[in-house]
């Protein structure tokens, strides 16, 4: 990925063909202590991004650019691991809470210090 130093503000643009928008953002949260950041898309093919310092320090933008290769190539693949085990995730859910019946009360009877009633719910 190419970048452009102007003024102490890091400039570039990241393929939106590759990353998608979640992977995007949560790639530049995690600089976003340190740094503030403006994120514009201004085609489907593009993200442009420019980080500028909070604090007026010397900052390293070599290692600056390979924590965000790294971190979007990372939260690239989180995401699309999300996608891919959607399902297997919803069918554990639905299986703990399959014995689940809501018309079902309590064998034992509840009760509350404070007088809490839950059949007046």
């Amino acid at each position: 990925m190419n970048y452009i130093i102007d003024n102490h503000i890091l400039s570039f643009q990241i393929d939106a063909q590759i990353y998608n928008e979640e992977t995007v953002l949560k790639t530049l949260y995690w600089l976003s202590g340190s740094y503030q950041i403006d994120l514009r898309k201004p085609s489907e093919l593009c993200f442009t991004v420019q980080i500028k310092p909070t604090h007026n320090e010397i900052t390293d933008w070599n290692n600056v650019m390979t924590k965000i290769n790294k971190d979007l190539i990372d939260n690239q693949l989180r995401y699309i691991i999300k996608i891919e085990t959607c399902n297997i995730r919803d069918l554990i859910v639905a299986k703990a809470f399959l014995h689940y019946d809501l018309l079902n009360e309590p064998e034992n009877p509840v009760s509350d210090p404070v007088g809490f009633d839950p059949k007046a719910i």
